[in-house]
């Protein structure tokens, strides 16, 4: 039971993430924070400026044609909707997605499955969490998540008796591409903590079907492997100690609704993700869980709600 708790706390903590990382990625919030802060391929002038950052701001005034003060006018509207329309549709529902958090983002929700082996008739939930670190542009992004994996109070378990920390790092790479390594335990308690140590390595990459339209239709493709919790489920049924493949797609069909498919531990799953409400940064995804019901002994769901902000 501790391994299957383990897998699915994984499950669920990953569609969490995935929800915040597609927030995070979203090329028309980058496109337009990247402009704001760095105003690239403007021309030289020769304002006078106090600081690099005012140089810059100048410089980008010039090639749009408005007014210094217009612009730090328009910055100042801009970055407050950076900070808080930042929600997007989930990209995996499992796999480890090759983005991540990086300085000034964080993220949070809850999760659950409908059902579980050998205990069919409870739910099992979590609570997951993360915050970035560093710079993944230009150097490197740090990840630092945690999972509660035990929410019900009964005989066997209270509130926050089983849990994971998880570390990510990971490099945001041209052409709306991302690398990640990692693993879901650096530390553990409970339950979880009989489990052993998972290492992955993943990519993803974002293509827009339409990219010259005002709706660009982005999928997203994410390849990776990992061992331990990420292997077929039935190598870890048998403790066989392999590396096992994993992948997922997703397609956006606006910003706010989308499609995911995932192969994860050689387990099917395939749902819908959706930004209830456009200005708030929340994300809910439903999906069906281990379509072939290989660790399963009924149809299944997964759902979580997801919360991410940038500050």
């Amino acid at each position: 039971m501790p391994r299957i708790k383990a897998h699915i706390a994984v499950v669920i903590a990953s569609l969490i993430a995935s929800s915040s990382f597609a927030a995070m990625t979203n090329p028309a919030l980058n496109s337009l924070e990247n402009t704001i802060a760095n105003g690239q391929n403007a021309s030289v002038i020769t304002a006078p400026v106090v600081n690099d950052s005012q140089f810059k701001y100048h410089k980008l005034a010039k090639q749009l044609g408005i007014s210094y003060q217009d612009l730090t006018s328009i910055i100042g509207d801009s970055q407050q909707k950076i900070a808080t329309m930042s929600a997007a549709p989930a990209t995996t529902l499992g796999a480890p997605s090759g983005f991540g958090a990086s300085a000034g983002q964080v993220y949070i929700g809850v999760g659950g499955i409908s059902s579980r082996p050998n205990n069919a008739s409870s739910s099992d939930g979590v609570i997951a969490t993360g915050i970035g670190f560093g710079n993944a542009d230009k150097y490197l992004g740090v990840e630092l998540n945690a999972s509660i994996t035990a929410l019900s109070k009964n005989k066997n378990a209270r509130f926050g008796d089983d849990g994971l920390v998880g570390l990510k790092l990971h490099r945001n790479l041209p052409w709306q591409t991302g690398i990640a390594i990692g693993t879901n335990r650096v530390a553990a308690w409970g339950d979880t903590s009989y489990n052993e140590r998972s290492y992955y390595a993943s990519v993803s990459k974002i293509f827009d079907l339409h990219p010259y339209s005002s709706n660009k239709l982005p999928l997203t493709l994410t390849l990776g492997a990992g061992n331990g919790i990420f292997r077929n489920i039935s190598d870890q049924n048998n403790n066989k100690e392999t590396v096992s493949p994993f992948g997922a797609i997703s397609l956006d069909i606006n910003s706010q609704l989308g499609f995911v498919f995932d192969y994860t531990a050689d387990l099917s799953s395939i749902g819908i993700s959706t930004v209830p409400i456009k200005s708030w940064p929340v994300t809910l995804t439903v999906a069906a869980f281990d379509l072939g019901q290989k660790s399963v002994d009924r149809f299944t769901v997964v759902a979580a709600l997801s919360y991410s902000y940038k500050f």
